[in-house]
């Protein structure tokens, strides 16, 4: 789904909590450390900028650098800290006294700058100090305090293939770059360092690089700093009293004893008025005892704090016993500035303000200081706290008591200047401290391992103080996994890799395969190559593993895929207690390292910062490769995801709070983050107070305690951190169970099976929702290619007539799909749209692999006949998830005729009266008629009932059923009535068939018989022919009768009389309806011939003229020339017949 963009790239530890500075170098890295030959050369790395430079090249387009002008970067040897120190400490434009932070990579150091600082100015102080000696190079930061993007001299060029190696090193060299290492993950990927030689400063030189048109990409190995929120929480508002149960004193009273007390904020005004609400606050000098003086006679506001306090306010104790979490919460104002003397700002001895814990009331332990010192004292600060896992002591949670204090130390000399109200409060201010707890009732574990009971992720039954049922439903996920055949157990099947900053290589809950240390340069002789282990006291890398794949051993926590196979790769380090570092090139090395060597899922809680063309060709190898990339979205509430969430190859994952909604400042869990949102968001899962594995013994986030908590364990791993194990376990479940799902297969389960937050369907705030573990799962083994390979349906097909198709439905998943439905849909075109009529339809599970189906189709009986496309679908209302779906329908060419119809004629039979001993017969037409094509009529079945005469077995003419008739084909019946009894009779032939709209005909059958009545017609004929019949003839009365008359040869009918009466010649005669007596006579005559002879000039014949002759009498005709003459021809009848003297006409007729 090409659902996400390109931005910029950070890496961030993605837990919110504890600070975490993590750097992103956006560069191509390998274990080929082949360093140039090129490094004989002036490495002279002085760089130079203006405005005008903050671009670079990523994805093809020209991305803008926004500058942060609260601080700078500066390489500097270790051996030149102390002079850079004292260099700082005289420019007017840093924070003094100067705030280094080193990183601990690349002798690289961050320098914070004071408030207000121009872009110019900045840009002034880097060319001072790149001119100074001191220093490598010093570069500006891009971005913003939660997410720095730093530049160093490195850059890093992909070639295109179409350039050799020469050609390739030939253009570096005369670019005047120096070739650090060769084939960076990818042949012809060079990590290239700046020098003075190659322009003013890296960023141009990338940029230089990219425009030369022989490179995929070209751009600075960022570094991304990122800072995640810290995380606030407790309560009280001092509005109608000061706490009687609180104890309040002074341990230093050289000074006076003065004490936190309640004031009112009309009396005391200060900026944290602004930040809550009511009339009442706490301040740290609110009260003193007698013999201590006031520290401003009169009482007036503008008081303050006393010198050399040691001012405790101690809550407690609480029983935490009942509570999984805690969270303590208060918000406060320190009001320290520093006394101004001619231009200087002087800085008493510092003072700080201490929050402690304890369990007995006695052994405090310090949780955190703030120091009224240095960027603090430059203004007046405001700020929220919020503690959960106290510093020292892993988990104030499960102690049946507990006390939280507050600890002001002030310094000798407590003046100040004015403050905004030109007031001269100093000191501190507290309100609205409350402390809340989740659960007030144990939670039933899941599995033995006895943390799981803690694990609302996995089970949420509102132990951590949210609302029951917004989990990832693993229970009945891990139930499936059981009933399905043929797979491995999880801890044998899928590698994870988590890259991150190390994994504890020695954990008891976790199942370790070999890893890799993208971070080890075997070139530094005081580098050591951990194999994926992570630092002491980084445990953030070792908390996902065990979100992932704890397993289920009576230990600790269970994960999400229990005992799956954990790769550590290590790309992200840091010094004990100072930021997190990473760099784009670690980070591909490490992404393109798993990849290569075995894992299938990538779980990557990291990201932030620019857009890095190193990362994301990492990634889209990776992804190529076949692996599943699963990356945090980012935990500063924004509404954009970070890099590399953000590019479409990855599975970008968002945090819910318990409460099932996106987390955020306002969310039910009560700490102040909020995950990123945007776009590119694909799902969410759970990502505060989650309990997993911690770095064994002493190190990572958990410290031993004296109330039995196992150090080995954390139990509150929060942020987007925290939420992408949980999805990368649940991808890990569902290759174990099909280890044929693709990455983009594995991507839209997982949406497609989510449970919807939010706006219905997806939304940029919760993706497309919560995962379901079980929903995904069970989907998995199902997920492949439906297809229909074959379809036939018989065609014709009639219209109201019901016929069976044969559909071939092939199943790609290992597991049987469904139910579904197969529908067939009669069509006038080749696409499946709303005007299709569906018109058969079957649902069933298809097994994996070839299944046959039978599916009855009917046409609908207003569908006019002629030809069609019947399209075969299955699965067309998306019931089963596919990884495609463009085959899921068979086109057929489907001929539609009409139905067979029955035409009978005529419909119904009266024999009329007929009397006994008489018959009569009628014949009925049976026809399959209509226009167009019909459907072959079948007669099933013909029979009679009602009276049995008319059942005349011995005479009627009755087909043989069954009996087919095709398009406007008839057969018939004869019917005969022949009564012997007079009567009225009735009876119906039923006829059985095949039409769809009379599939019983009748036909009505009537007849009278009468007894008979008879009359006489007397015949008779003269000489010369005959009559017939001749003589009395007997008829009945009403019927009819016919008399033929013949003359015989040579004579003719001259006169016929019926009852005397002449009706002349005919040659025969019907009486009509005879009701009396007849007589009918033929008389007849002989027939006579006329020959008429003529003779011509010179001769006679004779008898000449007219010469009559009886029929069948004879004549001779003589011919006689003239003298002098001869007979040249006779003719007869107009014919010659030669020159005869005589000729003779025989049987005249």
């Amino acid at each position: 789904m090409n659902r996400k963009h390109a931005h910029t790239s950070v890496l961030t530890l993605l837990m919110v909590g504890l600070v975490f500075v993590f750097f992103h170098l956006t560069g191509c890295s390998s274990s080929n450390h082949d360093h140039s030959d090129n490094q004989g050369q002036d490495s002279t790395r002085l760089m130079s900028f203006s405005t005008a430079d903050f671009k670079y090249y990523s994805g093809g387009e020209q991305n803008d650098l926004a500058i942060f002008t609260e601080r700078i970067a500066v390489g500097v040897a270790n051996e030149n800290l102390d002079q850079l120190t004292a260099w700082l400490q005289n420019d007017p434009l840093v924070l003094q006294p100067p705030e280094i932070e080193e990183l601990g990579r690349k002798n690289l150091v961050l320098v914070t700058l004071i408030e207000g600082a121009t872009e110019e100015q900045v840009l002034e102080l880097i060319e001072r100090l790149n001119a100074s000696g001191l220093v490598e190079f010093a570069t500006p930061v891009f971005g913003t305090e939660e997410e720095m993007t730093l530049i160093t001299d490195a850059f890093v060029v992909r070639f295109l293939d179409t350039y050799s190696v020469g050609e390739i090193e030939a253009y570096i060299a005369s670019q005047g770059a120096t070739i650090v290492e060769r084939d960076f993950l990818w042949p012809k990927c060079y990590r290239l360092s700046f020098t003075s030689q190659s322009g003013t400063n890296v960023l141009e030189m990338a940029g230089t690089f990219y425009e030369s048109g022989m490179v995929i990409f070209a751009h600075p190995d960022f570094i991304t700093v990122t800072e995640p929120p810290w995380q606030p929480l407790m309560e009280e508002d001092f509005e109608t009293e000061f706490p009687q149960d609180v104890v309040v004193y002074d341990d230093n009273p050289a000074d006076g004893q003065y004490y936190w007390g309640r004031v009112s904020s009309v009396d005391y005004p200060s900026l944290i008025d602004d930040y809550t609400e009511g009339s009442y606050k706490c301040w740290v000098a609110a009260s003193h005892d007698p013999a201590s003086p006031d520290r401003s006679p009169g009482d007036v506001a503008d008081e303050t704090y006393a010198p050399n306090m040691d001012a405790w306010m101690i809550f407690g104790p609480y029983d935490l016993s009942g509570s999984y979490w805690s969270q303590l919460k208060f918000i406060y104002e320190i009001d320290a500035p520093p006394i101004i003397t001619g231009e200087r700002w002087i800085y008493p001895e510092k003072g700080k303000l201490n929050f402690h814990v304890s369990v007995d009331g006695q052994t405090w332990t310090v949780s955190s200081t703030r120091s009224l010192s240095g960027i603090e004292r430059n203004r007046y600060y405001i700020r929220q706290e919020f503690f959960r896992d106290m510093f020292g002591l892993v988990n104030i949670d499960e102690a049946d008591q507990v006390w939280f204090a507050l600890q002001f130390i002030s310094d000798e000399d407590p003046t100040g200047i004015a403050d905004e109200e030109h007031e001269q409060l100093s000191g501190v201010f507290v309100d609205d401290i409350r402390l809340l707890v989740s659960n007030t009732e144990p939670a039933q574990a899941i599995t033995t391992d006895p943390f799981s009971c803690r694990q609302w992720a996995l089970h949420n039954v509102g132990q951590s103080g949210g609302e029951a049922g917004w989990d990832i439903n693993i229970l009945p996920a891990w139930d499936l996994i059981d009933t399905i055949p043929d797979i491995p157990a999880i801890e044998d099947s899928i590698i994870v890799a988590v890259i991150d900053e190390g994994v504890d290589l020695n954990h008891e809950d976790l199942n370790l395969v070999a890893g890799y240390d993208a971070t080890y340069d075997p070139n530094d002789p005081e580098a050591l190559d951990s194999h994926g282990g992570p630092n002491p006291w980084d445990g953030h890398g070792t908390a996902c593993a065990g979100i992932i794949g704890a397993k289920a051993n009576d230990a600790g926590i269970v994960g999400v895929a229990p005992g799956v196979k954990i790769m550590p790769v290590r790309i992200a380090s840091r010094e004990e207690g100072k930021t997190h570092w990473t760099t784009d090139s670690d980070s591909a090395e490490g992404i393109l390292w798993a990849a290569n060597n075995g894992a299938q899922v990538l779980s990557n809680s990291w990201g932030g910062g620019l857009d890095s063309d190193i990362l994301h060709n990492a990634i889209r190898d990776a992804k190529a490769m076949g692996c599943i990339l699963v990356f945090a979205s980012g935990n500063h509430d924004q509404s954009r995801l970070i890099f590399p969430a953000r590019y479409e190859e990855t599975i970008a994952v968002g945090a819910m709070s318990p409460c099932g909604e996106r987390k955020n400042w306002e969310s039910c869990d009560g700490e102040s983050w909020g995950s990123h949102y945007g776009p590119e968001l694909d799902v969410m899962a759970p990502g505060v107070m989650i309990p997993t594995c911690d770095i064994s013994g002493e190190g990572g986030y958990a410290l031993d305690n004296d109330y039995g908590r196992n150090n080995n364990y954390c139990m509150s791993f929060n942020g987007t951190s925290s939420a992408t194990p949980h999805v990368a376990g649940i991808a890990a479940l569902m290759l174990t169970v099909n280890p044929d799902l693709s990455p983009d297969d594995v991507q839209e389960i997982l949406q497609t099976t989510a449970r919807d937050l939010g706006d219905p369907g997806f939304d940029e705030e919760t993706g497309h929702g919560l995962v379901d573990a079980y929903a995904a799962i069970y989907a998995a083994p199902r997920f492949g290619d439906l297809s229909v390979s074959q379809f036939s349906a018989p065609s014709p097909a009639v219209v109201g007539k019901a016929v069976s198709a044969t559909c071939r439905i092939t199943n790609s998943a290992p597991l049987p799909v469904g139910p579904l439905a197969l529908r067939l849909y009669l069509s006038t075109d080749n696409q499946l749209d709303a005007n299709d009529v569906m018109v058969g339809e079957t649902t069933t599970t298809i097994n994996s692999g070839n299944t046959n189906l039978d599916v009855n189709l009917l046409i609908p009986a207003e569908t006019t006949p002629g030809s069609y496309l019947l399209i075969a679908s299955v699965d067309d209302d998306g019931e089963v998830l596919e990884s495609n779906e463009t085959n899921n329908t068979f086109i057929a060419s489907l001929h539609v005729i009409d139905s067979a119809c029955l035409v009978v004629k005529p419909a119904s039979v009266n024999f009329g009266t007929v009397v006994t001993g008489g018959g009569s017969q009628v014949y009925v037409e049976l026809k399959n008629e209509g226009e167009g094509v019909l459907d072959t009529l079948v007669i099933s079945n013909i029979t009679f009932s009602g009276d049995a005469i008319f059942n005349n077995t011995e005479y009627n003419l009755i087909p043989s059923t069954p009996v087919e008739l095709g398009t406007n084909e008839s057969t018939y019946l004869g019917l005969y009535f022949m009564p012997e009894t007079a009567g009225t009779y009735s009876g119906t032939i039923t006829i059985t068939s095949n039409d769809p709209n009379a599939p019983t005909t009748q036909i009505p059958l009537t007849g009278v018989a009468t007894e008979p009545v008879t009359h006489t017609i007397t015949a008779s004929a003269g000489s010369g022919g005959s009559i017939s019949p001749l003589g009395d003839v007997s008829i009945l009365d009403g019927s009819n009768r016919t008399f033929t008359i013949t003359p015989d040869t040579c004579r003719y009918i001259s006169d016929l009389l019926v009852d005397g009466s002449s009706v002349g010649p005919q040659t025969s005669y019907t009486f009509e309806n005879v009701t009396a007596d007849h007589t009918i006579s033929a008389s007849f005559g002989l027939l006579t011939y006329a020959i008429t002879a003529s003779a011509g000039t010179g001769g006679s014949i004779s008898p000449s003229n007219m010469v009559m002759v009886s029929c069948g009498g004879s004549r001779t005709f003589t011919i006689t020339p003239d003298e002098h003459y001869h007979i040249s021809n006779v003719l007869v009848d107009g014919v010659s017949v030669g020159t005869p003297a005589s000729y003779i006409f025989s049987d005249v007729d």
